[in-house]
């Protein structure tokens, strides 16, 4: 898809996630503590991440779904204001069920850790980045490009596992906690150093 699809619009505005990066976030936890004063710094203190490890790990543990999640994913778009800086592919919950699923586990991780996310969820994996600012003559013909495939059915995939992963950036993480929703435990991969 990627090499196929996006290769139209590759060029030096355009910074691809690296594929064995693709994930899907279900919640934020640095970017919904920093939202309101968000500067584009995400650091975060060791104490903080053991403080919220714990409650996200005790979050794991009470998690009772017992199978994998079901989901499509679906049309490939620029997101966040109006000159897109992030590229996305939609991901969308095959059944009631899971997106049930998903949305009572934001609910548990924002009780359990006290950070709030002000956006509803939208699921989705993304893609890129826009490295380079877009004129306006440039950002209509790369939105002209996008909207071939907004509607693009990439394909379905199954979520069996969680993770809470500490992101350098996008291509550079550290897995801490992952929760199997099959057989219903945690692991803890590795602390954070």
């Amino acid at each position: 898809f990627l090499e196929r699809g996006l290769s139209t619009v590759q060029n030096p505005i355009l910074g691809l996630v690296a594929p064995q990066s693709f994930h899907m976030t279900v919640y934020d936890l640095i970017v919904g503590k920093a939202i309101d004063g968000w500067n584009g710094k995400q650091d975060i203190s060791e104490k903080e991440i053991a403080d919220i490890k714990e409650n996200v790990k005790n979050t794991f543990d009470q998690m009772r779904i017992n199978k994998p999640m079901q989901l499509v994913a679906r049309g490939v778009v620029g997101a966040f204001g109006q000159n897109p800086f992030v590229l996305v592919v939609g991901c969308y919950p095959n059944t009631e069920e899971d997106l049930s699923n998903l949305l009572v586990i934001r609910r548990k991780l924002e009780s359990a850790t006290g950070i709030s996310f002000p956006y509803p969820f939208t699921g989705h994996i993304t893609l890129g980045y826009i490295i380079h600012e877009l004129l306006s003559e440039s950002y209509n013909v790369f939105v002209n490009l996008l909207s071939i495939y907004k509607d693009i059915e990439v394909g379905e995939f199954e979520i069996s596992e969680f993770d809470f992963t500490y992101f350098y950036d996008m291509n550079n993480f550290i897995p801490i906690l992952t929760k199997n929703l099959v057989r219903g435990d945690t692991l803890e991969r590795r602390d954070y150093d």
